[in-house]
């Protein structure tokens, strides 16, 4: 049955009291880092209107710390949410009007379990890879050997290419068709290495993309274009420098957002998306972002790279819940490359707003990320709420 099943079935039984929910809630101080505990780094000053090239230094070294976003295990991601989880429970105790994010986590606990039920294949091929994923001793790409992230690949994500091997997916992959023509990657010379969204004639990405660029350097700003992923434009924008930003001397998940101007004569023609933020309750979720393993697959057409290496999660397999103001929880399969992806909510009828929650920003256990608690198995996103486009 397995572990994170046999969990499931505890948290089915959970019951909750019906008073609002509070999120900014810690069950034990002494057993969750709060963010005044966490070490930080200097701020690195940025003045954007100047004329010369910025050189940046990341937040920490690469290795030991994984920045990039983290897939998901689901026996290691339901032990983590146990353990939190076993913490609601004593605050619960403490204070009945907590109760609700117990009945909360088990509400994303399930579908988690619902979604790995659905995507069998999924749940036996990612521990694999997410092993290779966080190897320190892996190349700084953080790329995984071929088999194993062609596996996870077909097994845990969906892709705008056919690939040999969907055919052995019970559960066919879907893209809302508005998604895709808000979703643009973020490239350079090499090729794509961040994501983003596209907002009217603005693009908004994550700040550590553009303070790291690609492995930690300065953006590539004179070859620095997004390409729009339902393929809308031959050969994609260009982005000027930022318009606006998160501060780097605050939270830095919650300030990890990037607004960048895009510069072109074409018709962007990008759909109304909304900036909304999450409410209380767990929230299914998708986001689109570049897999950087892509390569490993096999595909039946002959559609260029970038467009061979979009992705988002099976159907199911993310979740959102929010832990800290400004701060997401993502339970998701995401990996380096990812960052800056908008994360949309999943919509039950066509007629509804496209709405954004929030941006992938980096793994849930980054010492300076700033939201409460931080679990090893999910990934941290910037809340919707924090931006505001000019």
């Amino acid at each position: 049955m397995g572990r994170y099943l046999r969990f499931g079935l505890l948290a089915l039984s959970a019951t909750a009291a019906s008073a609002q929910p509070e999120r900014d809630v810690v069950a034990d101080d002494s057993a969750i880092e709060m963010p005044e505990q966490m070490g930080s780094e200097p701020p690195v000053e940025w003045n954007w209107q100047s004329s010369q090239t910025p050189v940046f230094q990341p937040y920490q070294p690469f290795p030991p710390q994984p920045f990039p976003p983290q897939p998901v295990s689901g026996d290691s991601l339901v032990g983590d949410l146990a353990k939190y989880r076993e913490r609601l429970v004593v605050e619960c105790q403490r204070n009945p009007s907590h109760c609700s994010h117990v009945a909360d986590l088990d509400d994303a606990i399930r579908a988690i379990n619902d979604a790995f039920g659905r995507h069998e294949r999924c749940r036996l091929v990612v521990e694999a890879y997410v092993i290779q994923y966080r190897n320190p001793l892996r190349d700084r790409n953080r790329h995984v050997v071929g088999q194993v992230a062609r596996e996870f690949d077909i097994a845990c994500l969906s892709s705008l290419e056919p690939r040999l091997g969907d055919l052995q997916i019970a559960v066919p992959a879907h893209l809302d068709p508005k998604m895709s023509s808000a979703v643009a990657l973020l490239e350079d010379a090499v090729g794509p290495f961040c994501s983003g969204l596209i907002m009217g004639n603005r693009f908004v990405t994550a700040l550590h993309c553009l303070e790291r660029g690609r492995n930690g350097g300065a953006p590539d700003w004179p070859n620095l274009r997004i390409r729009p992923i339902d393929g809308r434009s031959s050969a994609g924008w260009r982005v000027g420098r930022p318009v606006k930003t998160g501060n780097e001397r605050s939270s830095f998940t919650a300030e990890d957002w990037a607004i960048l101007p895009i510069q072109t004569d074409e018709a962007i023609g990008a759909p109304a998306v909304v900036l909304e933020t999450l409410g209380a309750r767990p929230a299914a979720a998708i986001t689109i972002g570049h897999y950087i393993d892509y390569a490993h697959t096999t595909y039946s057409g002959s559609a260029p790279a970038w467009r061979q290496s979009v992705r988002w999660p099976r159907d199911g397999l993310c979740q959102a819940i929010v832990v800290r103001d400004g701060c997401l929880q993502l339970f998701c399969q995401s990996t380096r490359g990812f960052s800056g992806a908008p994360i949309f909510r999943v919509r039950s009828s066509p007629s509804e707003p496209l709405a954004v929650i929030g941006f992938v920003s980096g793994p849930g256990d980054e010492p300076d990320v700033g939201c409460v608690p931080r679990l090893a198995d999910s990934t941290a996103a910037v809340s919707a709420r924090r931006i505001r486009i000019p």
